[in-house]
């Protein structure tokens, strides 16, 4: 019998095809030179320059120049992003054909999720620029992309890459582009040039193995995310994602070793340890499983995913010893409060719990809620479960035997609970 709704695994994959996933050329400025800034006589940052600062305190701010190198000047001398479009406005007021300042107006209007003037700041540092820019187009297909308009970013990203063939940023954005519209055999060859030119970079591969991973050629992903870490051993979006990949090819033993790395690496990921027991789960090691997963709610207490998995494990497991009906109620009802809206998946573990417990009326009521909530192509063993209840028998499950079919995306930035 395959369940769909058990395949909560939440992975951090860095590159996935998002808006928010396509990288914006220019870091989020946190705020702009009102005029320009000298040091030691010598002009270090422009009138409307975006800046990134390390703190401010006592009228003083630290800031990052462009060469990494810090300064301290008054804080006065900045305006936070509130300010700059003022700031911003009165200069290109005094200077209308500055390519520069159109285009720092355009990443603060970015910044404040005003995406349609950022486009027409972008589209104005392009018209008003003395020669081609790649930047100012991979600029502007960024915003495009931020709007769902993939087909205006990729011609602007097709167009830097024209302007600057050497341009990798640009590239990456272009590939982005064809998985955020599905066109993951074009993301695969635009990501296949860049390594031909660019092969010691290990986010051409990571970016790579996700157009893989779409395409459901899992040999194929896990070979770019195992090249990423070849390169750089402890990235966490290689391991998280060719974790994912073990476990949608059924290789839990090995999923459960990329997890198991990530949470060396970085201990109190609740994600991590939620993704190495499901894992587990899947593999039948359901000590280790119900370990992770009260690590993974320690850690995170409003992680309903965890909690469901939890509930799921004791209300279900096969072996007696680690079934607990009354905690497995308990944790599909903390599943259930954190909650946003009600969950089939959810619903369904506080059914199995009750049946767990006894309570085949209550069992039999969620059951039936559940069927309510699932799409068609899921009714059918959500049927099946429910007439095991209303023969007053609890579900046993064996996961080392199920098929996983889920295949989640990412949202923004990569954080992702499946179904």
């Amino acid at each position: 019998m395959n369940h769909r709704h058990l395949n909560q695994l939440a992975i951090t994959l860095a590159i996935l095809a998002t808006s928010a996933s396509i990288a914006i050329a220019q870091s989020a400025p946190q705020f702009v030179a009102r005029r320009d800034i000298s040091l030691s006589g010598e002009i270090v940052v422009l009138a409307g320059e975006l800046i990134s600062t390390v703190s401010v305190e006592n009228g003083k701010a630290t800031m990052v120049l462009a060469d990494g190198k810090r300064a301290t000047v008054d804080r006065s001398e900045l305006a936070d992003v509130n300010e700059a479009v003022g700031v911003l406005s009165t200069l290109i007021q005094k200077d209308p054909k500055n390519s520069r300042l159109y285009s720092a107006r355009a990443n603060v209007w970015a910044v404040r999720n005003d995406f349609a003037k950022a486009i027409e700041d972008a589209t104005r540092a392009i018209d008003v620029s003395d020669a081609e820019d790649a930047t100012l187009h991979v600029n502007r297909g960024v915003f495009y992309g931020s709007t769902g308009d993939y087909d205006k970013a990729v011609a602007d990203y097709v167009k830097a890459t024209e302007i600057d063939p050497k341009m990798y940023s640009a590239y990456r954005n272009l590939a982005s582009a064809h998985v955020a519209r599905q066109e993951f055999d074009k993301a695969v060859e635009v990501c296949t040039q860049l390594i031909k030119v660019n092969d010691d970079n290990a986010q051409h591969y990571i970016q790579r193995g996700v157009a893989f991973r779409h395409l459901k050629n899992w040999d194929a992903a896990i070979g770019d995310f195992s090249k990423t870490l070849e390169l750089d051993k402890n990235n966490l979006a290689a391991l998280g994602s060719r974790g994912f990949v073990n476990y949608l090819k059924g290789d839990h033993a090995a999923a459960v070793k990329d997890f198991d790395a990530i949470i060396k690496l970085k201990p109190d990921d609740a994600m991590a340890y939620n993704n190495r027991g499901y894992n587990a789960f899947m593999s039948g090691d359901y000590k280790q499983a119900l370990a992770d997963y009260d690590k993974a709610t320690s850690l995170l207490p409003a992680y309903a995913a965890a909690w469901q998995n939890k509930a799921w494990l004791l209300a279900t497991c096969p072996q007696d010893d680690i079934r607990d009906g009354e905690a497995a109620i308990a944790a599909a009802k903390q599943a259930t409060n954190y909650r946003q809206q009600k969950n089939a998946s959810d619903v369904k573990a506080l059914a199995a719990a009750y049946a767990e417990t006894g309570n085949f009326e209550k069992a039999v009521e969620h059951q039936r809620s559940v069927i309510g909530l699932v799409g068609e192509d899921q009714k059918k063993d959500e049927e099946l479960i429910l007439a095991i209840y209303q023969e007053k028998k609890p579900y046993r499950t064996k996961p080392a035997t199920s098929t996983p079919t889920a295949t989640p995306d990412a949202a923004s930035n990569s954080d992702t609970e499946g179904k």
